[in-house]
């Protein structure tokens, strides 16, 4: 059921994680924000036959997060992000979204491979940045959860084996998950509609992302929220290369990507009233959205 009647950002975040209703509005919200677009893509042919099976598999994610584990690049975003180790204490969540499924990529595709590492190097990231997180908040665990369209069955058994939950898509499983202790990584030519729904439902600790805009209500809206986050440089973000078997291809932590933490002086009347500026920018880009519409048919 559509919703009747848009909740503003405040209430979401007034209401406890685990709340049926707060699940329930984040995964309507979401649909409401996808609705125009083409999120899914048919699974396609797979890279090969050996990753038609779990074990297969696995060998392969090991030997390339091998490849990207001690690469330059990884070491230097995990070194600014010590430099604000006091703002990072308390993350005990990372939730990404689209970082890629290696088993849907096609076996007739020219960078199949190299596009199977990029994606393997970007779920790599995402347990680097739990172990780093486990060291800054005395050793408690720092679960990672992952959101991707086109995630295989052997996929969703295979990546919890080495720290990596799955959760669905369909149901917009991930944006319910993230809380205040939550740092949310996603790479994605689709981030513009992934950072409105997070910033339209709630406030995590950090964020890194690519920041693709289209819609001019989507950029003032996001640059509006923004202001509660500080952009922090990493120039291992700023590469939109990466070299794989002598092939240049797009690089692993996405292409002039952008790292956001929580400022820590944001008064409660600032944060009320950043909330309540959010339920009037989307509804201006739901007629914008509505008028592509008419004149697309």
């Amino acid at each position: 059921m559509a919703l009747q009647r848009r909740p503003g950002r405040e209430y979401f975040m007034s209401l406890k994680l685990d709340d049926p209703e707060r699940k329930n509005l984040i995964a309507e919200e979401a649909d409401f924000i996808l609705q125009n677009e083409l999120w899914t893509i048919g699974i396609a042919e797979k890279v090969g036959p050996e990753f038609f099976c779990e074990e297969p598999f696995l060998t392969i994610f090991r030997a390339y997060r091998a490849t990207w584990a001690g690469h330059n690049d990884l070491t230097e975003l995990m070194r600014v992000l010590r430099q604000h180790k006091a703002g990072l204490s308390t993350i005990n969540k990372i939730v990404c979204f689209s970082l890629g499924s290696p088993q849907s990529v096609s076996v007739n595709f020219k960078y199949a491979k190299s596009t199977v590492w990029r994606y393997f190097c970007q779920y790599t990231t995402a347990l680097e940045l739990a172990k780093l997180f486990r060291e800054f908040n005395g050793g408690k665990e720092a679960q990672v959860f992952a959101q991707d369209p086109n995630i295989t069955p052997v996929e969703i058994n295979a990546f919890p084996k080495v720290g990596i939950t799955i959760v669905n898509s369909r149901l917009h499983k991930g944006f319910g998950l993230i809380d205040p202790n939550t740092f949310v990584f996603s790479i994605t030519h689709r981030t513009s509609n992934l950072k409105e729904i997070i910033m339209a439902t709630s406030q995590p600790a950090g964020m890194i992302f690519t920041p693709n805009y289209r819609h001019s209500t989507i950029n003032k809206a996001l640059q509006e929220v923004c202001e509660e986050y500080n952009e922090v440089h990493c120039d291992a973000l700023t590469s939109r290369w990466a070299t794989f078997e002598g092939q240049q291809i797009y690089h692993p932590l996405g292409w002039d990507a952008k790292l956001f933490l929580l400022k820590k002086n944001m008064t409660p009347s600032r944060k009320r009233k950043l909330a309540e500026s959010m339920p009037r920018l989307f509804e201006r880009e739901k007629s914008v959205r509505r008028k592509a519409c008419v004149l697309s048919k």
